[in-house]
């Protein structure tokens, strides 16, 4: 090199001289030299390479701080191997090269830029790992040298040993990590806490105060942490790995409950319940792991706990749903919503029952293999359309089971939503219903049809007539309507036995549904009433053709065991749209046409006519004023005494319902009582004649009427009710009477319709005191067997046997006969309806007890009752 180096732009030059790199301001001593001299006592490492990468220069301090002697680099290109163990480039070669920063950005990763004071000059730093005394970390500077001309003829390159303050950058790291590993430790969510040698204490961050409910001042410092957990004193997890415990002593004191880590040695996992804690206690995971030094060495033990309460509680909550899922008694299955065809994920065991699949055989199937190919179900599709809406739907389906047998599945399919409310599975919730299926059925056949022929009932003949005449009015047809009824049918009832009544009635029914054709329907409306729908007839002669067939049949003899039984039927005919054109009119007409073939002598049958229709539209008439008639006033009670038949003195009466109205005047009681008996207004005018009575008689009482006794009739619908007795009870205690002073009368019709209910009926009438007498005997058909079986009192004469006793020697012996089977029954007996003196003779000398009739007094209001009362003497004088 010639010149001497000129630095007066920022970059080193070298200028004249004879290779020098410089000369003394002066121009003393020998350039070179003066320059060697120079970079020889630098204190900072220095060495110069030429443009051929040769090392001219290599200084005292490189000799030192490297080292590797000068005269073992200069001249050569081996620079390398002062810093690497392999050939590569240092940062003067780079210079020297002009190589771009890409390259130093690959050698000297972020530990590279350029200088802020040479033009064209980097710095760089690196760890050297050979150097004299271990290794250190150099700062270094490389910068070009050039000639006069500018060219790079060499680089020159300044090393700084950073070592000490490496080193005091990695402890203030160290420091700052220390810190943020503090930080970290006490805002730490975890509750933790650290031990050291001496088993103190030395953190217990925010978390284990807020969890473990003890504040860290309490133990920071002590050896008093088991207090925290334990009621006595015992070491914690962090104790026990602290002093190296062997796994099975630790397994001592967490049974069951400990486990060694998966990802730190030594370290060991457990779960415990804990009740010192805030809340009644919690469930704590916790881990504990000892802390080594640099050497390996433990000086330390850190504890991590984990609040899993509520995991726990949710587990043993899910635990406990997945058992009774197991357990449940439905079939329940959980389909994938988001796999394609939402294939089966679970089957508990109930639905292997119910279904005979296994859960292995389901599962990744669609649960549309239950119906076997059966699409065509009502409620399939309401199912699919929940499906599809992710929404709940239920619904009945005919399932498979996978023997082929047919169960019917009640199922309910409902959407399992994840957190964000998305819909990922379906729960289906199924329940054989086969059995209740097949009751329900049943009963369905039972609702809608007579239990003992199986024919129609009544509600469902309605539905069926409604159809037809539906039908009809579309296509202008016409349906008849038949109303059947058997004639004398209580008689064969009466003497045969109800098991012969109730096989002639099936005898029956098998040959109505063998007249008619097979659209037509036949109904029992119970007892022997039989409706008969016929569908369409041509005209009235087609009916009138079936209601012959129908008599030519019931009129053959029908065998029941042993007995050869002769019946005949009345038959009431309505026809649509003549005589009506709904279902109401048509019964309630072809039922008045049947009654008036009965009138006219039975064993016939009576086409619905005008006349009939003016019966009707009479009863109708009479029903109609009969609602209300209570409230309006229009009814009385009448009093027709009953006399002693020796002394003549009142000893009781019959209360008798008189009824007048605006519109049909006086209306006698044979015209009103059947309108209210079939209507069922009988039960409120009923009560209103016992309230009444009993409100009269309490008045005649107090005002001196001793002895008294009041006969009130009973309708059939009265005596049927269940809580008779209890309001009769009611109404005497209401109006404070004793319980003799009332009488009730009741017909043989009433109490032989089932003599083993009404003796029950009648005991619990008399165990409140009441008496009973029967109405109009020996017009029944009562035997003697079941009258001597019944608690009666008095037994009444009906006034049909009275009426012959002077015209007929026949009505003699029938009247005098009931007497005495009454005296020899232990019965009072009463006549009904004497009216001449030579019949009150009769039946003195007969022996009966007491009369009524038209002799002694009519039925009078009650006003006028009390005065026979006075007259007769049965009231006292100041009386009136």
């Amino acid at each position: 090199m010639h010149g001497v180096v000129d630095a007066g732009n920022g970059s080193v030059r070298v200028k004249g001289g004879d290779g020098g790199i410089g000369l003394p301001p002066d121009g003393g001593a020998e350039p070179r030299q003066w320059m060697l001299s120079i970079l020889q006592g630098l204190p900072v490492a220095t060495f110069v390479i030429d443009a051929d990468h040769r090392v001219t220069h290599w200084n005292r301090a490189c000799e030192v701080m490297i080292g590797v002697a000068a005269d073992r680099m200069i001249g050569t290109r081996d620079q390398w191997r002062a810093f690497y163990t392999e050939p590569r480039p240092i940062l003067a070669d780079l210079i020297v090269d002009g190589i771009g920063e890409e390259v130093l950005t690959r050698l000297y990763p972020g530990r590279w830029a350029r200088s802020s004071l040479i033009e064209g000059a980097y710095e760089a730093e690196s760890y050297f790992p050979h150097f004299p005394g271990g290794g250190r970390w150099m700062s270094f500077t490389a910068a070009p040298l050039h000639d006069a001309d500018g060219r790079i003829i060499g680089a020159i390159e300044t090393l700084q040993d950073i070592s000490e303050r490496k080193r005091a950058e990695a402890a203030e790291r160290e420091r700052d990590a220390d810190r943020r590993l503090a930080e970290v430790v006490r805002n730490s969510p975890f509750p933790t806490f650290v031990l050291d040698t001496e088993h103190r204490v030395t953190v217990w961050n925010r978390a284990c105060e807020a969890v473990i409910g003890v504040p860290a001042d309490a133990v920071v410092g002590t050896r008093l942490h088991w207090q925290a957990f334990y009621d006595r004193e015992r070491p914690v997890m962090a104790d026990l790995v602290l002093d190296g415990v062997p796994e099975e002593a630790i397994a001592a004191h967490y049974p069951g409950k400990c486990r060694r880590s998966l990802y730190i040695d030594g370290a060991y996992d457990a779960e415990d319940f804990f009740p010192k804690c805030p809340g009644g206690g919690r469930w704590l995971s916790f881990t504990a792991a000892p802390i080594h030094d640099a050497a390996g060495r433990v000086v330390g033990a850190i504890e991590t706990m984990h609040d899993v309460t509520e995991a726990r509680l949710s587990a043993e909550a899910l635990h406990l749903y997945q058992r009774a899922v197991e357990s449940a008694t439905n079939g329940i299955i959980i389909s994938d919503m988001r796999a394609p065809d939402n294939p089966v994920v679970y089957a508990n065991p109930a639905f292997e029952r119910m279904t005979g699949y296994r859960a292995e055989e389901v599962v990744g199937c669609n649960a549309r293999f239950l119906l076997a190919g059966d699409r065509d179900q009502i409620d399939l599709q309401s199912i699919k359309s929940a499906l599809r809406q992710h929404r709940p739907g239920s619904g009945v389906l005919r399932n498979y089971r996978k023997d082929g047998t047919l169960f019917w599945n009640e199922l309910f399919v409902a959407p399992v939503r994840d957190g964000a409310g998305v819909a990922t599975h379906t729960v289906s919730v199924m329940t054989d219903i086969t059995e209740r299926r097949r009751y329900e059925e049943e009963l369905e056949h039972q609702a809608n049809h007579d239990a003992l022929t199986g024919l129609a009932n009544r509600s469902l003949m309605k539905d069926r007539l409604e159809h037809a005449l539906t039908y009809a009015q579309r296509y202008h047809g016409k349906v008849a309507t038949l109303f059947v009824d058997l004639d004398n049918f209580k008689t064969i009832n009466d003497t045969l036995g109800h098991g012969v009544g109730d096989r002639l009635v099936q005898a029956v029914a098998k040959r109505l549904v063998n007249c008619l054709r097979d659209v037509d329907t036949v109904a029992r409306l119970g007892g022997d009433e039989f409706v008969i729908i016929v569908y369409n007839p041509h005209d009235e002669s087609d009916v009138t053709q079936v209601m012959r067939r129908i008599m030519e049949t019931l009129n053959k003899p029908f065998r029941i065991d042993e007995a050869e039984l002769y019946v005949t039927c009345s038959i009431g005919a309505a026809l649509s749209p003549r005589d009506g054109s709904d279902v109401d009119t048509l019964l309630k007409h072809a039922d008045a046409a049947m009654y008036r073939a009965k009138e006219l002598g039975r064993g016939g049958f009576q086409f619905f006519t005008r006349e009939i229709n003016e019966q009707v539209s009479e009863r109708m008439a009479i029903e109609r004023e009969l609602h209300g008639a209570i409230a309006r006033n229009e009814l009385e009670v009448h009093y027709q005494p009953q006399v002693d038949v020796r002394t003549g003195a009142i000893m009781g009466a019959e209360a008798l319902l008189r009824w007048t109205n605006p519109r049909l005047g006086a209306v006698s009681p044979a015209r009103f009582i059947p309108v209210a008996e079939e209507s069922g207004l009988i039960l409120s005018i009923g009560r209103w004649v016992l309230e009444t009575a009993c409100h009269d008689s309490k008045r005649w009482i107090a005002e001196g009427w001793t002895g008294a006794r009041l006969s009130v009739n009973l309708s059939a619908r009265q005596f049927r009710q269940t809580d008779l007795f209890r309001h009769i009870e009611e109404l005497l205690q209401d109006a404070h009477l004793s319980s003799l002073v009332l009488e009730l009368e009741l017909t043989e019709s009433m109490v032989m319709q089932n003599p083993e209910a009404a003796i029950g009926t009648m005991r619990a009438l008399k165990d409140i005191g009441l008496r009973l007498a029967i109405d109009d005997f020996g017009t029944g058909y009562s035997s003697l067997s079941h009258l001597r079986h019944f608690p009666l009192d008095i037994l009444k004469v009906d006034q049909t046997f009275v009426r012959d006793i002077s015209s007929h020697s026949d009505g003699e012996a029938i009247a005098a006969a009931v007497i005495s089977i009454g005296h020899a029954l232990g019965k009072k007996v009463v006549a009904e309806g004497v009216e001449q003196p030579e019949q009150l003779d009769f039946l003195r000398g007969h022996g009966c007890d007491e009369y009524q009739g038209f002799l002694f007094s009519r039925a009078v209001p009650a006003g006028r009752f009390r005065e026979l009362l006075k007259h007769n003497g049965q009231l006292p004088d100041a009386v009136g």
